[in-house]
């Protein structure tokens, strides 16, 4: 990819190594080539990952620099409510991406009444055409989903969550530990003194701090 690599974890990763003086080239890669690479090879450098239980003796990790709360989103003020997981199960329509973990996990929870489509755009649009009832999404991706069809965060309703996980940097286990707790170090000094607030702001604007 020769354009400009950007989102919130390059402007992370790219503030760390301004502050370490380390400048390294950030490559756009398949996630599965990237975390082949990140498995095997020292001083190799994988963002962002949610660490999971699996996952979390594969890697040395860096962070948390966000939490990915996966959510059932409704449309503001289509009056509907969901405070559990059968609420969630008894609506007419829940829309899902059918590669995404989100869809996966509620099938295996038992849901009949999903609505899945390879293309998340395709379901924002249904939410907001009253389609659906509610659409599973990630809150750390859903504001660019919407934004990149003309709609406002404010638009929808995080009504329940289905889940959260951590997400880090990973780094690949021959990297020098020392290297690593140096990234952290970086990593807490940004947290400390507004950086990394900032970074957040630019790309999760509304968003509290709540996480």
């Amino acid at each position: 990819n020769s354009g400009e690599i950007t989102g919130f974890g390059t402007d992370i990763v790219r503030e760390i190594m301004m502050r370490r003086q380390v400048y390294d080239d950030i490559r756009l890669s398949s996630w599965s080539n990237g975390y082949e690479l990140a498995l095997y090879n020292p001083n190799f450098c994988l963002f962002t990952m949610d660490r999971t239980d699996i996952r979390d003796t594969l890697f040395q990790w860096v962070g948390p620099i966000g939490t990915n709360t996966t959510w059932f989103f409704t449309r503001q003020g289509s009056g509907i409510v969901i405070a559990s997981l059968d609420d969630a199960r008894s609506l007419g329509a829940v829309g899902t991406v059918t590669s995404w973990f989100s869809d996966q996990y509620l099938r295996q929870l038992g849901f009949t009444n999903l609505v899945s489509h390879s293309d998340p755009l395709v379901m924002t649009e249904r939410l907001m055409n009253g389609e659906i009832d509610a659409f599973v999404c990630s809150d750390v991706t859903f504001p660019s989903i919407l934004q990149s069809l003309g709609y406002t965060y404010g638009l929808v309703v995080p009504s329940f969550a289905l889940m959260a996980s951590d997400y880090y940097i990973a780094f690949s286990l021959g990297t020098p530990a020392g290297m690593v707790s140096g990234w952290n170090d970086a990593l807490e000094q940004m947290k400390q003194d507004g950086t990394y607030d900032a970074i957040r702001g630019k790309w999760f604007p509304g968003k509290g701090e709540e996480e």
